[in-house]
């Protein structure tokens, strides 16, 4: 038995075909590869709806929504929110990332409302004349960058602790193209 968010789907996959269930809070997953992408997209276009995944179409009926609220492992047993009670022979329990919207949806909603929230995160992009972005790590200069790609006319503003931006790992030719990216005439950004 797997107990989600994305690690124990990343597990669950791997065990396909066997006898084994997924518990997740959510009944979906949002993908993460474009998760950035989802952000600037036009809303509406479908782009918001391609990106989640739903558990129950995946996994069928070894799929079960619920909190889990304890795990008895002298009875080998997840004990669910409402009393429900789940058989395990073995347990990986996955407990995920917290973060804010938008950058994480971790609120117990349907995907009809999570992608309805990113689609008005996106109209509200649109709408401003500027965008702060708080936060030069590479989640923010993707973020900043992909505004900038999207609203080329857009003042983008990006603040950040350091001089450098992006993760220290990246090759500094990286760094430097995502930085060239941000500062040109319609961009900049405040260290501090």
């Amino acid at each position: 038995m797997t107990v989600e968010p994305y690690s124990g789907l990343r597990m669950d996959q791997n065990l396909i075909g066997m006898d084994q269930n997924l518990i997740a809070v959510l009944e979906w997953i949002r993908t993460t590869n474009d998760g950035i992408k989802l952000m600037t997209v036009e809303p509406y276009s479908g782009f918001a709806q391609r990106t989640f995944i739903r558990y129950a179409e995946t996994f069928g009926p070894r799929f079960v929504q619920g909190r889990v609220e304890r795990v008895d492992t002298e009875r080998q047993t997840v004990v669910l929110q409402g009393g429900r009670e789940i058989r395990y022979s073995h347990l990986v329990l996955c407990t995920g990332t917290d973060g804010p919207f938008p950058g994480k949806f971790n609120t117990e909603a349907s995907v009809q409302t999570a992608v309805r929230a990113y689609e008005d995160f996106v109209t509200q992009v649109q709408a401003a004349g500027s965008v702060l972005v708080v936060g030069g790590g590479s989640t923010g200069v993707e973020m900043a960058a992909e505004i900038k790609t999207e609203y080329p006319d857009k003042k983008v503003v990006l603040i950040h602790s350091k001089t450098a931006l992006a993760d220290p790992e990246l090759l500094p030719s990286v760094r430097q193209q995502a930085k060239q990216v941000l500062l040109d005439e319609r961009s900049r950004t405040a260290a501090g």
